[in-house]
């Protein structure tokens, strides 16, 4: 259907209005109708997910519960999604409309077939802006094992049905989460990253994604990774970055990377961690690795980076990048935003190399020091 129709269909809808006390029924299924034809317009940043991105598996015959929520929400009126499960190891119990809409919302009756459930409403009273629950759904855990939650068919509509961009981020289930890892041992390949930074005394940001999709923060949740700087890196200062929707930045800030001792049997890795209850209840639009700095030397910024993972201090909640199983994937070519103060930024997976580590109770002299970013 195109464009034309849609206007036609919203004219005909307000026309209709006003000359007729149409019930509340027949105006929620009309809604919800135009909302399921009209075409996508505009670009939007939008983004419907399954709430918490990776959840560990209860025991057989308990309850798990998981939220869709949307992330900057933008004039929202009514909604509808599919959200497809493994029914080999959950049962469909309930879904229902949560309180994103306004209140008085009205939501169609939820379609199962199989793995599948379809979900509608929408809203009379306006639309809604931000952050927040479009929907709860209840499973009964058949069997423990690992599955997906996958998001399909998602359609957003303003007061004027029409259509919204968004995007959509599935969960996942996890029959047993692993424990955090936290020692890097020498040898095998990492992420290595290196730069030419061209102005001594400049700021510098050089960074490139290395997820995109890893759902909202919540309070005492971490990014946690290994990291080490080459023998020949004038800067010695950068890690994982961690980006908002709304525009704010974390990264590597009290405890100043560099400084940590470096353990030698450790071949030079040391062991960060990344506090995200700053931003607890954000969307989390990307991961990035590399260095954010007020101040560097000029000359070579070189550094490895392993294991990065989301964790709740204890488990990993969600593997970010890790060498043994993300070495052989494609790495992002472009950087994430500006290049300020390098000449290039390259990343790849490298074989990992021997560095000079400095005497026990000594610490690295480094340059400038990492800020977040508002």
């Amino acid at each position: 259907m195109g464009i034309g129709f849609l206007m036609n269909l919203t004219c005909y809808k307000k026309k209709t209005l006003q000359g007729k006390k149409m019930t509340r029924l027949k105006i929620a299924r009309y809604t919800l109708a135009i909302l399921l034809l009209a075409p996508l317009v505009g670009i939007s940043q939008t983004v419907v997910l399954v709430d918490p991105s990776v959840v560990e598996s209860p025991a057989v015959g308990a309850d798990l519960d998981v939220n869709i929520k949307i992330s900057q929400g933008n004039n929202i009126a009514g909604y509808q999604f599919t959200l497809e499960f493994d029914n080999t190891a959950l049962e469909y119990v309930t879904i229902v409309n949560a309180d994103f809409l306004p209140a008085g919302a009205f939501a169609i009756p939820p379609k199962v077939n199989g793995g599948k459930v379809t979900l509608a409403a929408t809203s009379l009273a306006g639309g809604t802006n931000g952050d927040g629950a479009l929907a709860k759904a209840t499973f009964k855990v058949l069997k423990k094992s690992d599955s997906a939650l996958k998001l399909s068919g998602v359609k957003l509509s303003d007061p004027d049905a029409t259509a919204i961009a968004s995007k959509s981020v599935d969960g996942k289930i996890a029959s047993e989460l692993a424990a955090v890892i936290t020692k890097r041992p020498f040898g095998g390949q990492s992420l290595k990253l290196s730069a030419t930074i061209t102005k001594a005394g400049s700021p510098v940001t050089a960074l490139k994604a290395v997820s995109q999709d890893a759902g909202i923060a919540k309070a005492g949740t971490f990014i946690e990774y290994q990291v080490k700087f080459s023998n020949l890196s004038a800067l010695k200062v950068g890690g994982v970055y961690v980006h908002t929707a709304d525009g704010q930045v974390i990264g590597p800030s009290d405890a100043v990377q560099g400084m940590r001792l470096q353990a030698d049997e450790d071949g030079g890795w040391i062991h960060s961690r990344l506090s995200l209850t700053p931003i607890k209840g954000k969307q989390i639009a990307a991961i990035t690795v590399g260095t954010k700095v007020d101040s560097a030397p000029a000359g070579l910024f070189s550094m490895f980076v392993d294991n990065i993972q989301m964790t709740d201090g204890n488990k990993t909640l969600q593997p970010i990048w890790l060498s043994s199983a993300n070495a052989g994937d494609t790495v992002a070519a472009e950087p994430y935003g500006d290049l300020i103060g390098v000449e290039s930024l390259d990343i790849g997976v490298s074989d990992d190399v021997k560095i000079a580590v400095e005497p026990k109770n000594k610490v690295v002299t480094i340059w400038g020091k990492i800020k977040s970013v508002k």
